[in-house]
């Protein structure tokens, strides 16, 4: 795909592809973007934010980001717009960002590794670094079915290596650091993605570990506050 301008949001959040995201849309700049991309049949980009805010500013994005496939746009009552959509294509912007009359700049799809991503030798092959990872995986989505009180089907194959990345990145929202999810996202070589995976599913067990335990105590007898 050639390099193309298009809208941006940068957020205080890391989106991967096939990752579901729901926004609240209430500043005008977005709201003109929003019309823009659906009229256009446009898709948005997702960029986590290096420095500034969400609200008003030109904040400074990442590097790296994902574009937004909209499913709806719904208007609400109390004058915002209710979006969902998913994650699609990472992307990575090679220009300035331009604010004006809503964030916009020249982006890349083609990654190093989103050109190989459907060749065989991209699926990951058994070894141990990859059996651990695997197990954790595993035991992650269990916990967050523990804790939602859900339960879904535990997936059996072996995933393409950068769509297994981009799984660990999505279901680690809010159980890792973004800035770690980040370094996922941006990461190229799939090598290097496993290890960093690898590292947000420990701090994601962790965390989660620590919520169960809190939810257990709580229904067995409170939790000591001293």
């Amino acid at each position: 795909m050639p390099d193309k301008s298009i809208p941006l949001m940068p957020l205080k959040k890391v989106l991967f592809p096939r990752q579901e995201i729901v926004l609240q849309i209430f500043e005008d700049r977005y709201k003109e973007m929003l019309t823009y991309c659906a009229e256009n049949n446009v898709e948005f980009g997702v960029v986590l934010i290096d420095y500034g805010e969400e609200v008003g500013g030109e904040a400074i994005p990442h590097g790296v980001g994902t574009t937004v496939k909209i499913r709806e746009i719904v208007p609400t009552r109390n004058n915002r717009i209710l979006l969902t959509g998913y994650g699609d294509k990472r992307f990575q912007i090679n220009t300035n960002v331009s604010h004006l009359p809503y964030p916009q700049a020249d982006v890349s799809f083609n990654l190093p590794t989103d050109l190989h991503e459907n060749k065989s030798n991209s699926v990951i092959s058994p070894n141990a670094l990859f059996d651990m990872i695997w197990e954790s995986y595993i035991e992650v989505l269990t916990m967050r079915d523990a804790l939602a009180s859900s339960w879904r089907k535990i997936p059996d194959a072996r995933p393409n290596v950068h769509k297994f990345c981009n799984q660990v990145g999505a279901i680690t929202e809010g159980y890792a650091p973004d800035l770690l999810r980040q370094d996922l996202l941006s990461t190229y070589d799939s090598e290097q993605r496993l290890p960093v995976a690898n590292v947000l599913l420990q701090k994601a067990k962790t965390k989660i570990k620590k919520q169960l335990n809190f939810l257990q105590a709580t229904r067995f007898g409170g939790t000591n506050r001293n």
